[in-house]
């Protein structure tokens, strides 16, 4: 596994949910380790995640659909 959607970049969720990424060819740069430790420390000092849903597949299309509509 290399992560979880509450802290993976949209943009690399969005790779996955299209099916054109496997994750030996993900291709990302520090702005995706940016986003996780922000979802991280959100994590930490509020005590919920950012994101809520009840399962994985809404859980990504909300992250998805909030920050590439934003």
């Amino acid at each position: 596994a290399i992560g979880s959607p509450l802290n993976m970049d949209p943009l690399i969720l969005k790779k996955f949910t299209a099916g054109k990424a496997q994750t030996n060819d993900l291709c990302y740069d520090e702005k995706a380790d940016i986003w996780s430790l922000g979802a991280l420390c959100y994590q930490m000092l509020i005590g919920n995640s950012p994101f809520d849903a009840y399962n994985m597949q809404e859980l990504v299309e909300k992250i998805i659909y909030i920050i590439l509509n934003y």
